[in-house]
């Protein structure tokens, strides 16, 4: 078999790395060819390490098995690493289930999509908090087993290297072939063995850039900006860009409250004065025109009220939030940033003109289209001054500018309904999923009226919000209680009920990866031992988050599974509302990956451009599962071509 560039380079690249590092071996069974397609290969390991033969495939064919993953400790992978002491432990580690020896982090069964910086492996360490003198970690999976004595990244820390970590992802199988992570740690002659870890690869990338709102970042501080800015992971990249900040920093003029259209051609934000406490102007910026730069120029800085508003898919126009109260602060159905009273208004995106007669309910709050532009979901405030419980939606007309058909899609009388997000639509019509593609919505229901994550005034505990989704074609709704850290009621983290019922805001990615919607929120509990916090209250334990959502789960099932920490966030600020959007699309004759990277919608021979085959591949452009090719379990999801069930 011909290896392909991308799989070559890959193997090189560990072969190179492992052999100039004698402490690692790895070894993996043989690469298939194209997706979707079978072929034999053999298999390249580092120094201690054989070829291993076989056939293997992505989504065909069969794997060599790898060797050695059911042996003992491979003493030989730690030269001079260990001393006598330590190697005599090594042999006889005691398996500890409980503390002091105990995972921290990942979670067990944690969703992982390819393309990623390498997790950061955390647990309790050995004695109760002895720094270990070395780590002894084995991962493996089917085509995959790699063996490394390595130092420890810090006190129950151990940051995986970035080759093997990609490595074990290109050779994963998917959710039928769980990578395993056996660990052993030694301290002072000491050594204990974690269980077994396993988690998950999707076989995807996720081929977007995060935008989020920050306060504290100390990036933005070193260009003077002390309040909120927007910030930016783009992918694959280790630390976030100050993508917006307040024009005036002297005054204390800061920017956050910002919206993201579904195709990720447009932003729209807030600025306030006062470090948040006096309204400013909203602005538009045009993402795509953008492209890598920082502090784009605003396309329109006109707009009125534009934070966390409902912006339409492509950005051409939105729904302002309605508020029954004055200044940014206080009283029931109160998101702080904004602004009030005021009653909720359309705008056109482009000439910052209200579009009157719209048909739009007077309080209108965390408004939010679905992808395809025809539904729109909110917390519908009814009553100025008891409402809150309630998650509505109507009907979108584009063409005339109308909202129509109003439906109460769920009440909790003693709980508050905010934030919902659509799942981007799913074209699946073949005759077993026919019935699971209806609209499908993530939320947050929490106790307090104070829609965030705390309640006012600040300093107060904050108020408990748990993750759930809805089924609005049988009104089914359900927790998303593994992305919450629970198995159904047992919950799994570390610290217990200290991170419980603290998740907030969530937002979903525009499109599938992986046979997986990949959900971000706000959580605030703990990272393992990198970022742990004394108060609950802290604004730095504001993190994001993301968890892997089932495609097409029953009604009133939980698709969710346990969540990982999203890379390249700051760890010293407060993040909340982040969305996932498409990076600045490549024009014809640039390279690419796949039809997500191009404005055509099409990757032909690593090239953007118009494809002359009859039907859409997986991660093409597609209006409707008729367009994509048939005979290989395609469906049109949120406008690509994309498989609806993980491999």
């Amino acid at each position: 078999m011909t290896l392909s560039p991308p799989a070559l380079a890959a193997r090189l690249m560990i072969f190179a790395a492992l052999t100039a590092c004698s402490a690692n071996t790895v070894r993996h069974g043989g690469q298939g060819g194209a997706a979707n397609g079978g072929g034999s290969g053999s298999g390249v390991s580092g120094v201690g390490g054989g070829p291993i033969g076989g056939s293997g495939a992505r989504n065909g064919g069969t794997g060599g098995a790898p060797v050695g993953s059911d042996q003992p400790i491979n003493l030989n992978a730690c030269p001079g690493m260990v001393s006598a002491t330590n190697v005599t432990a090594l042999q006889n580690p005691a398996v500890m289930t409980v503390a002091p020896m105990r995972w921290l982090y990942p979670y067990e069964n944690t969703v992982f999509p390819r393309g990623l910086e390498a997790p950061l492996l955390q647990w309790d360490e050995v004695g109760g908090g002895t720094a270990s003198d070395a780590v002894y970690v084995h991962m493996h999976s089917n085509l995959f087993d790699y063996k490394g004595c390595l130092p420890p990244t810090k006190a129950g820390q151990l940051q995986l290297p970035q080759d093997v970590w990609d490595t074990a992802g290109v050779q994963s199988r998917g959710g039928t072939d769980p990578l395993s992570i056996d660990l052993v740690a030694v301290a002072a002659g000491k050594a204990s063995k974690l269980p077994t870890r396993k988690v998950v690869f999707a076989l995807a990338e996720l081929k977007t850039s995060i935008y989020y709102n920050t306060y504290g970042s100390a990036l933005a501080m070193q260009m003077g900006a002390v309040g909120g800015v927007v910030m930016r992971i783009s992918p694959k990249q280790p630390q976030p860009d100050v993508f917006l900040k307040g024009h005036d920093t002297v005054a204390g003029f800061c920017i956050g409250c910002h919206s993201v259209s579904a195709d990720g051609s447009t932003m729209v934000a807030e600025e306030h004065a006062a470090l948040g406490l006096v309204e400013g102007s909203s602005f538009l910026f045009n993402l795509k025109a953008a492209g890598t730069a920082t502090f784009p120029p605003p396309v329109f800085s006109n707009l009125k009220r534009a934070g966390f508003s409902g912006l339409y898919p492509d950005g051409s126009v939105y729904l302002t939030m309605g508020r029954p109260q004055l200044g940014p602060f206080g009283g029931t159905g109160n998101v702080p940033g904004t602004f009030g009273p005021e009653n909720t208004k359309l705008y056109d995106s482009k000439t910052g003109m209200e579009i009157a007669g719209s048909g739009a309910p007077k309080y209108v709050m965390m408004p939010m289209f679905s992808t395809d532009g025809r539904v729109i979901a909110f917390n519908h405030l009814a009553d100025a001054g008891t409402g809150g419980h309630e998650l509505a939606t109507m009907d979108f007309d584009k063409a005339s500018n109308k909202f129509t058909n109003l439906k109460t899609a769920y009440t909790d009388p003693s709980r508050y309904v905010g934030w919902p997000q659509f799942l981007p639509d799913v074209q699946d019509t073949s005759s077993e999923n026919a019935q699971k593609a209806g609209r499908r919505l993530v939320f947050a229901l929490g106790k307090s009226g104070d829609y965030v994550t705390q309640d006012a005034p600040a300093g107060v505990t904050p108020h408990p919000s748990d993750l759930f989704w809805i089924d609005l074609d049988t009104g089914m709704v359900a927790p998303l209680s593994r992305a919450g850290g629970f198995e159904g009621t047992t919950n799994f983290m570390p610290y217990g009920d200290r991170d419980a019922h603290v998740d907030y805001i969530p937002t979903i990615s525009p499109v599938a990866a992986g046979g997986y919607f990949w959900m971000f929120f706000s959580s605030r509990r703990q990272y393992g031992n990198k970022y742990t916090y004394t108060n609950v209250q802290d604004n730095s334990a504001k993190k994001i988050w993301v968890a892997a959502i089932d495609i097409h789960a029953a009604p009133g099932a939980d698709p969710s599974h346990p969540a990982f920490f999203l890379p390249g966030q700051e760890g010293v600020s407060g993040n909340i509302r982040a969305f996932a959007a498409l990076s600045p699309c490549h024009v014809d004759g640039d390279s690419c990956e796949s039809g997500i990277d191009c404005c055509s919608g099409h990757c032909v021979m690593g090239k953007c451009g118009e494809s002359t085959a009859a039907c859409s591949m997986i991660d093409e452009k597609c209006t409707k599962t008729a367009d994509c090719c048939p005979g290989q379990g395609l469906a049109c999801i949120g406008g690509f071509c994309g498989l609806p069930v993980p491999q």
